[in-house]
Formats: structure tokens, C-alpha cells, sequence
């Protein structure tokens, strides 16, 4: 970052603003010695990029799950990203 010589701002990322993860494994609970791991949907999201898509291969299909900040983008702008 340094070489970039980038202007610093604390509010956003220094190297990039958009994020893509693709999750091609089987996702499934387990245990460690007593110790029993699954997920668990907090109910909260806060995008810490403008936008964030992360892709989930499964036996359905592919599933999308994006987050975004809405003071850059709404939801009709994201249901046109899936759309096409």
C-alpha cells in the first residue's frame, strides 16, 4: 500500500472495494472432542466493502448472497445484478 502511495482514508479499504468468494465444499456441522461447531445466522449484516458476493455451490444450484452498502447501491440495483 505504501507503494501505491494511496491517499489514506480509515473509512474504506486501501486495496480494494469489491469482494468475491466462491464456496465449492460441503458444508456440514461437527465435533471436536465435546466440543460441537455449527453455524449460526446472527441476523445482522454490515457490508464492510461496497459490495460482497459470496457464491455457495450446493446440489441445488449455485446460491448468491449479496452485501452491499446501501448508501451506494438499493435493492433493485442488486436483483438487476441477478438478473443478468
Amino acid at each position: 500500500v505504501d507503494e501505491l502511495d494511496i491517499v489514506r482514508d480509515t473509512s474504506r479499504n486501501p486495496l480494494f472495494d469489491v469482494m468475491f468468494s466462491y464456496q465449492n465444499f460441503n458444508r456440514t456441522d461437527f465435533n471436536l472432542k465435546n466440543i460441537g461447531i455449527s453455524s449460526y445466522d446472527t441476523g445482522h449484516s454490515v457490508s464492510k466493502f461496497d459490495l460482497t458476493l459470496d457464491v455457495l455451490e450446493s446440489a441445488e444450484g449455485l446460491l448468491l448472497n449479496y452485501v452491499y452498502a446501501t448508501d451506494l447501491f438499493d435493492k433493485d440495483t442488486i436483483d438487476r445484478f441477478v438478473v443478468y
